[in-house]
């Protein structure tokens, strides 16, 4: 501790005077970041760490990408104090710039730090099947290991326990997609009737209509449980392209005929979740002072799983979607099938309800 102290007096004075120059929000909480990284440095600086053995761990995490991000959400949080104030327009669309371009040098900082980081790994990793061979070809957690059984049958085999987890993640419905909705033809703005052939030709193949799925295990749960496991679908890359075209487009039409709500922060570019708690927090500010605040959180379980088709084109008819996203989303969805497969089993299921985990456009 007496080490800790003479280290910290060393920056306290530094401190002192950082102390005197706040005189905003946004220079305290930048004087609270600056405290917090000299905290933190003292105390690595002065107390012993323990040894880490001779075991090597990819890792590209370091004070330059800290410090970048910090400044950077500075920055943000700046711009947002401006919007928030009625600033000038001048004022905030010169702190809006300051911050995306920031943003982007940090972006660029990480991509750059992180392919340095594997190259330095993968170049002095001697090992010939070590860390680097198990994250290539999949061999850190075997898939053997699944244990679930809800009904703690003792005869379970692997092949039941993988056909009760795909049940329960991709469950059947009494109704076909071709129940709900029959696909039509209407006219479509900016794309051709060849480029529409193409779109459909492509959906309707079978190749893009399988997801490979893989079942990860959820740390702190029982493994028994189908709870204890999150199914992660791979799709074939050129589906994933083209889903990537319809989605932008679909959002630019949402976005002009203002269906999607100003509060809806996830699965919308350029918002997320740090946005909606400085809404709330924002909100608390203003009502603690003279009012009661409650806050009431809600979470769907497995919303992925339980999407119900049915619903789903309701909503398309309440907002009179145009038949073309329509038409995309069905033969998106018709036969559509999840394959897990491993070196001695292969089980197919037909999908029903839901969206497989990892499509572009399940955020939809």
């Amino acid at each position: 501790m007496n080490k800790f102290l003479l280290n910290f007096k060393k920056r306290f004075k530094n401190l002192c005077n950082n102390l005197y120059n706040v005189n905003d929000i946004a220079s305290l909480e930048e004087y609270f970041v600056d405290l917090l990284e000299s905290v933190c440095g003292v105390a690595f600086k002065s107390f012993k760490k323990k040894p880490k053995g001779k075991k090597r761990v990819y890792t590209f995490w370091c004070d330059e990408l800290r410090n970048f991000r910090n400044s950077t959400n500075v920055l943000y949080k700046k711009y947002q104090g401006f919007k928030r104030n009625n600033s000038p327009e001048d004022v905030i669309q010169e702190a809006g710039a300051e911050y995306r371009k920031s943003r982007a040098q940090y972006k660029r900082l990480l991509l750059r730090i992180k392919r340095k980081a594997w190259e330095d790994y993968c170049g002095n990793y001697t090992e010939k099947f070590g860390g680097i061979f198990r994250m290539v070809f999949n061999k850190s957690n075997k898939v053997n290991n699944i244990l679930v059984n809800p009904d703690n049958d003792q005869n379970l085999s692997f092949e039941d326990r993988i056909k009760i987890l795909m049940k329960h993640f991709f469950p059947n419905n009494d109704r076909n997609i071709g129940d709900i909705y029959t696909p039509s033809v209407e006219s479509v703005e900016e794309l051709n009737y060849k480029q529409i052939d193409l779109v459909i030709y492509n959906l309707k193949k079978e190749c893009l209509r399988k997801a490979k799925i893989f079942l990860l295990q959820k740390s702190g749960k029982d493994p028994k449980s189908c709870d204890a496991y999150r199914p992660v679908c791979l799709l074939p890359t050129i589906g994933k392209i083209l889903e990537r075209v319809f989605q932008n487009r679909f959002n630019k039409y949402l976005s002009l005929n203002n269906i999607i709500h100003r509060n809806q922060n996830g699965f919308r570019e350029g918002t997320g979740c740090d946005r909606a708690l400085d809404n709330i927090v924002n909100k608390i500010r203003e009502t603690r002072s003279n009012q009661h605040f409650a806050l009431i959180s809600l979470d769907i379980k497995a919303v992925f799983e339980n999407m119900d088709w049915s619903v789903l084109f309701k909503i398309f008819d309440f907002y009179k979607i145009p038949l073309f996203y329509r038409n995309f989303i069905y033969y998106y969805l018709l036969d559509r099938k999840v394959v897990f497969k491993d070196e001695t089993l292969e089980i197919e299921r037909d999908c029903h309800k839901s969206c497989p985990r990892g499509s572009v456009v399940a955020g939809l």
